[in-house]
C-alpha cells in the first residue's frame, strides 16, 4: 500500500471517519426526502446520481475541511 498511497496520519483517520459519517448523513436526508417526495409529489425529487454524488462530495468535502483546519491550527503553534 506505501507504494500507491502516503500512510494516514491520525487526524487524518479522524477527520475521513468524521467524513464518512456526515456523508452517510447525507445520503440518508437526501434519501427522506426523495420518499416523501415520491409519496406526496409522484415522483422523486432527486435522481439516483444526483444522491450518489451529493454524498461523495458532502463525505470528501467534509474531510478535507477538517483536515485543512487541522494544518492551520498546528502553523498557529509553535
Amino acid at each position: 500500500m506505501g507504494i500507491f498511497f502516503k500512510q494516514m496520519s491520525e487526524s487524518q483517520i479522524k477527520n475521513s471517519r468524521q467524513g464518512i459519517y456526515q456523508g452517510f448523513y447525507v445520503y440518508m436526508m437526501l434519501l427522506l426526502v426523495n420518499v416523501i417526495g415520491d409519496y406526496f409529489f409522484e415522483g422523486p425529487l432527486f435522481s439516483s446520481a444526483f444522491v450518489f454524488w451529493a454524498g461523495i462530495i458532502a463525505s470528501s468535502g467534509w474531510a478535507f475541511i477538517l483536515d485543512l483546519k487541522d494544518k492551520r491550527r498546528q502553523k498557529k503553534a509553535p
